[in-house]
């Protein structure tokens, strides 16, 4: 079903291997994912809402949440790159050793879940992280099993409580021990923009209104660069703790040129070892937009297809 179906970061890979090397190349892999996009948006899912709603509550009543949830995720790890990420900051493994929602510490970093009234008086609506005591503080209880597979089979993504302690463990990692060494002030933008990015995937490339607004502060005109900068490091393939340590290392904004004139020069470095111009850097950070994209209903297709999948196995228990 998926043989010719991309995976996240397939263009780049490609263009490392010596596969994709000219302009021509990179028009091609666009139009055939443009096209790809617009046929699995067009495609008829296997579930309805309804059925995927009723299919979970028969699970949760057989207690076979966890079970169904850990099938899937792990397939997820194995057929496509969605999960890859959160190999990195720690979350696929409390989830497939059953340890979501107790108390857990990453990197040394405590998550408390039910933090309403602490994430209120700090200013903030639904989470934080907290660099003085280095703990990780979320609004509400962590979802239970069945609503991740639901978020899966339904929109592809995790559930946006999982999403949100995504967030916060970007911030872990732009303020590790390691990189608390650096004596130089963050910047709240390109903290920002990584950790919005890295849960909100594929990215909206129209406007950057949307991802302004979540941030909620910090300058317009440093948010619109970081966004641009991050999207590019991003396209690059680079992951969750090298975007980290450069947000964090290459945090000067130069005013005289509008923009983080390091990380500028790591992503021209990497544009010229690529062979990259201008333009077809532009065309790799749409290409990349579009592989997230695709590989989102690819996301869903799974989770949909291991619902069936245990839904037949019932059928037959039952026979």
């Amino acid at each position: 079903m998926f043989e010719k179906e991309p995976h996240a970061h397939d263009t780049i890979r490609k263009i490392e291997g010596g596969k994709l090397e000219t302009s021509v190349d990179l028009d091609k892999q666009l139009c055939f994912l443009q096209k790809m996009v617009e046929d699995l948006e067009k495609r008829e899912v296997l579930l309805k809402d309804e059925e995927i709603k009723t299919l979970i509550s028969h699970i949760e009543s057989n207690e076979e949440s966890f079970l169904v949830m850990r099938i899937l995720i792990n397939r997820l790890m194995e057929e496509t790159n969605s999960m890859h990420d959160w190999v990195e900051n720690g979350l696929y493994f409390d989830l497939v050793n059953d340890d979501l929602g107790k108390e857990k510490i990453f990197g040394g970093h405590k998550v408390n879940w039910n933090s309403e009234d602490r994430i209120k008086s700090r200013g903030f609506s639904k989470g934080y992280f907290d660099v003085d005591d280095g703990e990780i503080y979320i609004e509400g209880q962590a979802p239970e099993y069945g609503d991740i597979v639901r978020s899966l089979a339904q929109k592809g993504r995790l559930p946006q409580k999982l999403r949100i302690l995504g967030h916060e463990l970007i911030h872990v990692l732009q303020h590790s021990e390691e990189l608390k060494k650096i004596k130089r002030p963050p910047s709240i933008e390109l903290d920002e923009v990584q950790a919005n990015r890295f849960v909100n995937n594929p990215p909206d490339r129209k406007t950057p209104d949307e991802l302004i607004r979540r941030v909620g502060r910090g300058s317009r005109e440093r948010l619109v660069r970081s966004i641009e900068l991050i999207d590019k490091l991003n396209a690059f393939g680079f992951d969750t703790e090298e975007v980290s340590e450069m947000v964090t290392k290459h945090s000067t904004w130069d005013e005289e040129n509008k923009t983080y004139i390091e990380l500028e020069d790591i992503i021209k470095r990497k544009q010229n070892e690529l062979g990259l111009s201008d333009d077809n850097l532009e065309k790799l950070v749409e290409i990349d937009r579009l592989e997230r994209r695709a590989e989102r209903y690819r996301v869903i297709a799974i989770a949909q297809e291991e619902l069936l999948r245990w839904k037949d196995k019932e059928v037959a228990d039952d026979s």
